[in-house]
Formats: C-alpha cells, sequence, structure tokens
C-alpha cells in the first residue's frame, strides 16, 4: 500500500482526503520494529509534517487496531473534528452543528453517513 509517510500521504490524497490504516502499516513506514510511546508520538509528528491528522488522539499503541488519517485543512477534517467536539463552549458547539448540518444537505451527505457510522459505533 505505502512504505513511507510521503506515500501514506498519496493514498490519502487518493481516498478523498481520508484512510483507515492499521498501525503496523504506521509502525513500517516509520521503518521500526515495535511500537512504544515515543514512536507514536514521532509518528503523529511526521504525519503533521506531511500536512496529516489522525484519529485517535494519541495513536493506539497496539499493531492490530487502526488509525484514521486525513488531511489537515479539509473538509473532513471539519467533519470528523465537528462530529468528535466536546466542549462546553456553546458557541463552539453551535458552529460544528452547523457544519455537520450543510454537509448533510450537500454533497458531503454520503461522507458525513458514513464517519457517523464508525465515530458512533
Amino acid at each position: 500500500m505505502f512504505k513511507n509517510f510521503r506515500g501514506l500521504k498519496q493514498e490519502v490524497n487518493d481516498n478523498m482526503g481520508v484512510l483507515t490504516v492499521s498501525m503496523a502499516s504506521l509502525r513500517d513506514a516509520y521503518g521500526v520494529d515495535r511500537l512504544g510511546k515515543i514512536v507514536i508520538e514521532n509518528i503523529s509528528k511526521e504525519l503533521a509534517g506531511e500536512g496529516l491528522k489522525h484519529y485517535p488522539t494519541p495513536l493506539p499503541l497496539y499493531q492490530h487496531l487502526n488509525a484514521r488519517i486525513y488531511v489537515h485543512g479539509s473538509r473532513v477534517e471539519e467533519i470528523i473534528e465537528s462530529v468528535l467536539a466536546n466542549t462546553e463552549d456553546a458557541n463552539e458547539m453551535l458552529l460544528g452543528d452547523e457544519i455537520l448540518r450543510e454537509s448533510a444537505t450537500g454533497e458531503d451527505t454520503q461522507l458525513l453517513n458514513k464517519v457517523r457510522k464508525l465515530v458512533c459505533r
């Protein structure tokens, strides 16, 4: 699939800005044999260096678990972060609601439904 973080970025872009990958594949792209706290922190930094974000945060420590990788500054990021928002700031929550409403009524409806199914399991 991908051998390094540049290749991962290309895969994410080829998949409309979002891609779920195993931690084992991220570990391999980083070039180590084992995941650990420092390794996942460094993987996060590598992803950020490529303009990518991830969910969950922090990344899982187990190779058999998955992470969702998405493009920073994208519509996908807006949707994911709106769904995940958990704040006492009512204005921030209302803004997130508006992003979700716009997505539900526009071209992003199918993407939003998929995100809901994945996040709300």
